[in-house]
């Protein structure tokens, strides 16, 4: 097993000096410096890893201070420590095929100082997310036929009433579908898509505590125009899931932007389209996130033929146009 171990590291040390490092590279956010004089003129630095999968917060990783040595260290509830000599170090970290590699900009510590730094690790590897639960309202001025086709960017996994080449329906202008002789509230379905860089804008979002989800969502939903329905079926899917957090990063793409998502075909072509999807992920450190420009969301039209839909995302990763704070 020793053998084993000192193989697999031998393999990881080799990774770690070939691969090539990508423009984007990670955050270094000092947190915190404090004095000890227990160090007796030495310095600590603590690195606290962040990563969207909780399982490596205990994982192994391989680290170098200023280009010498190259070390295995086990991560302690996603951190490690380094005690040096005062002055200025350069930090080299891998954690593992998942992540960029992580090289810092100099470090400067001083003698008796412990400084803890945040590092936030961009994903290598492209992940899956799942956009769940688009839903679809269908509000015509009178009972009309419908008929509606999405389209989307990645695999459909699901639709109800089952999608065969598009909906046929009949729509009341009270929003009740008829398909197939069964009636609906709503159209859903749902896909996986890879990861949507770039859709949204540089640092932009809010950070929302789980005890306030709720009432916030309550009050952007209404700022955007959805009804106390549409606004039930909305909460009550994702409210529960996300209350659980102690923080969350959320953002909604609105409008045609949802195209990123998939694109709608629909005869006749209603009046009025208002599109909603929240993107959102738990945050383990707020601090990170203390730039943010929040969203400022606009009332939609609802007069005559009127579509409604919303969907939303928990994301993998935070986007590289949101985690270089």
């Amino acid at each position: 097993m020793k053998y084993l171990f000192l193989l697999v590291l031998s393999i990881l040390v080799v990774q770690m000096a070939e691969s090539k490092m990508p423009e984007q590279l990670p955050t270094f956010y000092k947190e915190k410096s404090e004095k000890s004089e227990a160090l007796n003129g030495r310095s600590k630095f603590i690195f606290i890893i962040n990563t969207l999968n909780y399982e490596h917060y205990n994982s192994t990783v391989i680290f170098s201070l200023d280009k010498t040595n190259n070390k295995s260290i086990r991560l302690n509830n996603n951190k490690f420590e380094v005690v040096t000599s005062p002055g200025k170090h350069i930090l080299d970290l891998y954690i593992n095929e998942m992540y960029y590699e992580i090289h810092s900009d100099t470090l400067i510590i001083e003698a008796n100082s412990i400084d803890t730094y945040q590092v936030i690790a961009n994903s290598s590897v492209p992940r899956q997310i799942e956009i769940e639960k688009p839903v679809i309202y269908l509000y015509p001025s009178e009972t009309t036929d419908i008929s509606l086709k999405v389209n989307p960017t990645g695999e459909m996994i699901f639709t109800y009433p089952p999608l065969e080449n598009g909906w046929n329906v009949s729509a009341d202008p009270d929003g009740t579908i008829t398909c197939n002789e069964r009636k609906y509230n709503y159209l859903f379905w749902e896909s996986s898509q890879d990861d949507l860089d770039n859709i949204i804008p540089q640092n932009t979002g809010t950070l929302v505590s789980g005890a306030n989800i709720i009432s916030y969502l309550e009050e952007q939903l209404t700022t955007f125009g959805l009804t106390s329905k549409e606004q039930a079926d909305f909460i009550t899917y994702w409210g529960p899931m996300m209350k659980e957090h102690e923080n969350l990063y959320l953002y909604f793409v609105i409008g045609e932007d949802c195209d990123r998502f998939a694109t709608l075909e629909i005869e006749p072509k209603p009046d009025n389209i208002g599109r909603i999807y929240l993107l959102w992920k738990p945050v383990q450190n707020p601090a990170v996130l203390a730039k943010l420009t929040p969203q400022v969301l606009t009332p939609i039209y609802r007069s005559g033929f009127t579509l409604i839909e919303w969907g939303g995302a928990e994301l993998h990763e935070f986007p590289k146009t949101v985690s270089e704070l």
